[in-house]
């Protein structure tokens, strides 16, 4: 008679069935550069933890927390663009090794390529913009159907796919305030690869009021006021003496 397994499916029941979902940390925020080296910290609800890092949803590391902690520290050395992606983190007991808890929350971490050629960007109609004018901010690459991205003072402003045919994406903006002013510059990406970009392109500026300026507007709005009132108040008078 041949041995037979049985496997007790109570066994895998998850003595835990609310399991928080743990946190991550990232030591450093924004792009990283090739052969950059980042700390993922993942935290749960309590000690002695065993928490896995997954890219893609794939394992990349396990490791235990720190003695007498809820925290484990993974180490990552970005040394391809492999590398980038969405990390998760989750977590085990010890007693329970195929008992997890839910991925937390994931974190990007997106890579530079010096390796690709930066885009180029220019402004139309050219010359000093002014405040309720509408422009138009062109992006340029080396290829065509490239993932585009508006920075402004080097954070995502706006992002969008050049056509298929189309090496080129354009930004229409409407410049109705001060804080539409400031300096922008365009990153991008190809297909499948959007955790890697590009260096950003050479900035523009999209000059505003200057603090001068502003002042002499104000000035002058207020000496017109004046006027107005002035020649308010003469016809004023006039119409009483005609009386």
């Amino acid at each position: 008679m041949q041995n037979q397994v049985h496997l007790s499916l109570t066994a895998l029941q998850p003595p835990y069935p609310n399991l928080r979902k743990p946190s991550m940390q990232l030591q450093r925020k924004g792009q990283l550069a090739l052969d950059a080296e980042v700390t993922i910290r993942c935290r749960g609800p309590e000690k002695a933890l065993r928490f896995s890092l997954l890219r893609s949803k794939q394992i990349k590391a396990s490791q235990l927390a720190e003695p007498d902690s809820r925290v484990a520290t993974f180490r990552i050395f970005m040394g391809t663009w492999k590398d980038a992606g969405g990390y998760t983190c989750r977590y085990h007991h010890k007693e329970h090794p195929f008992v997890w808890s839910n991925q937390s929350n994931p974190v990007e971490l997106i890579l530079r390529d010096p390796g690709l050629p930066r885009p180029s960007i220019q402004v139309r109609p050219s010359g000093q913009p002014a405040l309720s004018m509408n422009v138009t901010i062109e992006c340029q690459g080396p290829e065509k159907g490239l993932h585009f991205i508006l920075l402004k003072s080097r954070e995502r402003k706006a992002s969008q796919w050049a056509e298929e045919d189309r090496s080129t994406a354009e930004f229409p903006l409407s410049l109705m305030s001060p804080e539409d002013a400031g300096t922008y510059a365009c990153q991008y990406h190809r297909k499948g690869k959007r955790f890697l970009l590009s260096e950003p392109s050479d900035p523009v500026e999209l000059p505003g009021l200057s603090s001068e300026t502003s002042i002499r507007l104000g000035v002058a709005a207020l000496v017109l006021l004046v006027l107005l009132l002035i020649v308010a108040e003469a016809g004023c008078r006039c119409r009483k003496g005609q009386l």
